[in-house]
């Protein structure tokens, strides 16, 4: 998640999200008050997921609230994590449905010998 310097009256961050390895993730532009009241203002691509336009938002939105979170905690202004199996974030964040949804959609684009192991980075925008 970066956050965008942009002329508005709100924060902005631009929100990536997918798989490991895709050639595109997933982008959205998150407006919002101090992360508050946050919006999606822009979708600037899907990342090759194949999911309904309100469970694409939700995953858009939960991982903006999962790096803001982490931001405000931190005290920086962007961040990243990765994580080797989503499988316990989606299932906790999620209804069962749209989460085995979620879960089968995601896993289409595994690249199964890619190794990726768990982060978190959180800083300020020029550590980024």
């Amino acid at each position: 998640m970066r956050r965008l310097y942009r002329a508005t009256e709100r924060y902005e961050h631009e929100v990536k999200f997918g798989v490991v390895g895709v050639d595109r993730p997933a982008a959205v532009v998150v407006e919002h008050d101090l992360l508050s009241d946050p919006e999606i203002a822009e979708r600037n691509g899907r990342g090759g997921l194949d999911l309904p336009d309100n469970l694409f938002d939700d995953l858009a939105m939960k991982c903006f609230e999962l790096m803001g979170a982490q931001i405000y905690t931190e005290g920086g202004d962007s961040g990243w994590w990765s994580i080797p199996d989503i499988t316990k974030w989606i299932t906790n964040q999620f209804p069962a449905a749209e989460a085995q949804h979620l879960l089968a959609e995601l896993s289409r684009h595994v690249t199964p010998s890619l190794e990726v192991r768990g982060a978190c980075l959180v800083a300020d925008d020029d550590a980024i």
